[in-house]
């Protein structure tokens, strides 16, 4: 048993040692980080700090260190990347170092990362919306995704676009400058859009027009015909029958009967006629003030010798004529 504990203790320590010396960045890593490292203190050196950043990445990636971390904090803060030169030094921070140079890394980069905090401007978005309505509107800073309900927010020194749409509102964009320091408060009020106007559809001006007037005029008119010539017929038949039968005082003899019923018949059609007649007048004339007007206007508009001589045989072919015989009304038409 005690054979099995020892050989337990000693595989442990084994897995541990290699584990240890795993982790461990090897002899080239660190050779080729301080190559990085000198490189990127030469481009800090002359104002190149894109480049320094680059090479200190790399850097710190083969050989993690305070050190390094810090370097490429304040590189960072040269370019007015605070926010993540404030992530940089957070990690440095975090680390434990064994060697004092590499403690006193850690206590500049806590020193560091406070005197950034004061230096980083925030913003603050009001969302103004018209009451009682709440609007969920969607934001945005710089093309990421910004939450107005978070309050004061670190962002970092220069120009930024802020963004902010929502359903049935007009899109607002505004152009921020922050300075160092500065607290800033956009105050964002959404307008409506205006209601989309809805357009009644415009009747063709060939549906109504002015053909339903011309049809009852005409109708009107051939009821007045159809009124006149009846009513003569009777007067003149009426007229005969008296003379033929000698009646006296509107007494006509027994055989003058049914003569007598054809003549009234022809009165009473005469009647009809004017009748219809004027009932026709009156509706033409309503509905030539009511009719749609659209189809008028192609009258002024030039055109070819072919269409006015359509045009002409069109409306020669709309006619309503009377039939009248003995005894008998008819109407007859071609269209």
């Amino acid at each position: 048993m005690k054979r099995l504990a020892v050989r337990w203790l000693i595989a442990s320590l084994v897995l541990l040692f290699a584990f240890g010396a795993w982790a461990k960045p090897s002899f080239k890593d660190r050779s080729r980080a301080q190559q990085l490292s000198n490189k990127a203190a030469f481009f800090a050196k002359i104002g190149k700090h894109e480049e320094a950043v680059e090479q200190l990445r790399e850097a710190d990636g083969l050989d993690p260190k305070p050190s390094l971390k810090r370097r490429l904090a304040r590189s960072l803060i040269e370019l007015d990347e605070f926010l993540e030169a404030m992530d940089v030094l957070e990690a440095a921070v975090q680390e434990k170092p064994r060697t004092w140079l590499e403690k006193q890394a850690v206590r500049k980069s806590k020193k560091l990362a406070e005197e950034l905090k004061e230096r980083t401007p925030t913003l603050t978005i009001v969302m103004a919306v018209p009451k009682p309505e709440k609007v969920a509107a969607d934001v945005t800073l710089d093309g990421e995704a910004f939450d107005p309900d978070v309050g004061p927010f670190p962002v970092n020194p220069g120009n930024h676009e802020v963004v902010a749409a929502a359903a049935g509102y007009e899109e607002e964009a505004f152009e921020l400058e922050l300075e160092e320091g500065k607290e800033e408060t956009l105050k964002i009020s959404l307008r409506k859009l205006p209601e989309p106007i809805v357009e009644e559809e415009e009747v063709d001006g060939e549906g109504m027009g002015k053909w339903p007037a011309i049809v009852a005029w005409s109708v009107g008119g051939v009821g007045l015909a159809v009124g006149v010539g009846f009513g003569i017929v009777a007067i003149d038949q009426t007229n005969t029958l008296y003379d033929q039968y000698d009646c006296d005082n509107d007494r006509c003899p027994q055989e003058a009967e049914d003569d007598l019923a054809t003549s009234k018949m022809n009165g009473n059609i005469s009647t009809v006629g004017f009748a219809v007649g004027g009932a026709g007048l009156v509706a033409g004339t309503i509905l030539w003030l009511v009719a749609d007007s659209g189809g008028d206007a192609d009258e002024d508009e030039p055109v070819d010798d072919e269409d006015e001589d359509f045009d002409e045989e069109e409306a020669r072919g709309v006619q309503i004529l009377p039939v009248v015989g003995a005894g008998y009304l008819g109407l007859t038409g071609t269209f």
